[in-house]
């Protein structure tokens, strides 16, 4: 809903910072990220990662994020103000069933990795129902 260029522009333009998932809605925008992570050939030497567990509410979940910069130049003449792209993974075990579940989401962010390392950019991801000052 929230992922448009216009809003970037804007919060980049106010000085804010903004982290959204691409999702059916800029299937192109997903379709680039999509690409970036799925290649096999790709120098990786910029990418982080870090991952979580956590268990509770009856399940057990894996989290792992995967962050680049590699398409800033890409993105940056749509999506003003990017400064990195991420994957993250999510495996949940439902554990009364056993029933695995795999999801995996893609989006962008103002947020430099220097300022929002994978780790950090995993527990806003996370935390998304929470308002953070940058």
């Amino acid at each position: 809903m929230h992922t448009q260029r216009a809003l970037c522009a804007c919060i980049h333009r106010l000085a804010g910072d903004y982290l959204l998932i691409a999702k059916e809605n800029q299937p192109t925008l997903h379709e680039d990220i999509a690409d970036l992570f799925e290649d096999p050939r790709p120098d990786r030497r910029r990418w982080q990662q870090a991952e979580t567990w956590e268990k509770g509410h009856g399940r057990l979940e894996h989290r792992q994020i995967t962050c680049s910069p590699d398409l800033n130049d890409w993105l940056e003449d749509e999506w003003e103000g990017v400064e990195q792209v991420f994957r993250l993974k999510r495996s949940i075990r439902l554990l009364k069933t056993h029933q695995l579940r795999h999801e995996v989401v893609y989006g962008l962010s103002s947020l430099s990795m220097q300022h929002a390392p994978p780790e950090r950019l995993l527990r806003l991801v996370r935390d998304h129902w929470s308002i953070e000052i940058v």
